[in-house]
């Protein structure tokens, strides 16, 4: 590489002092490949970013294609979980009103029987009314029975005493 531009920098002088043609077309001989390179380098470059932008648009499509994939995908999971909680609120509410269902008629059973105990704790407080008058009837029969007892006694003992046989 030294060589060459040592080469170079020679024809360069020659060409341009001495105004040599045969230097120039020299000097362009030895450049030419280098340009061409360069214009080669210079296409592969617009080339390379040509395909940069291709990719970095397919990388762009790709990132909003997966962008509207998420979203689909967060949609559809937002509305699976609101009908998850859909299915959980009806399911506490049918299980809410069942259950007030049964302590409705579980209290409705306790009042009918309540009131049954009370209807015969009436009965046989008037039971025991009844039995109380009863007893009361036959203590004053007892106390008649007895008084009549005593007194016909008395009586047949007075009769015996005052008419002895």
């Amino acid at each position: 590489m030294a060589n060459m531009a040592e080469l170079l920098e020679e024809e360069f002088k020659e060409a341009i002092i001495k105004q040599d043609e045969k230097a120039i077309k020299r000097v362009s001989i030895i450049l030419g490949p280098a340009v061409e390179k360069v214009r080669e380098t210079e296409g592969d470059i617009k080339e390379i970013k040509s395909d940069i932008k291709t990719i970095a648009e397919i990388l762009k499509i790709g990132f909003e294609n997966t962008d509207k994939r998420l979203e689909d995908m967060n949609y559809h999971t937002n509305k699976r979980f609101e009908e998850i909680n859909k299915r959980i609120e009806d399911m506490n509410y049918h299980i809410t009103k069942r259950l007030e269902d049964m302590n409705y008629h579980t209290n409705k059973r306790f009042e009918e029987i309540n009131k049954r105990i009370d209807e015969t704790n009436k009965r046989i407080e008037d039971t025991n009314k009844r039995i109380e008058d009863m007893q009361r009837q036959i203590d004053r029969l007892y106390k008649l029975f007895i008084f009549s007892t005593s007194f016909i006694t008395a009586v047949i003992l007075i009769l015996r005493f005052l008419f002895p046989a």
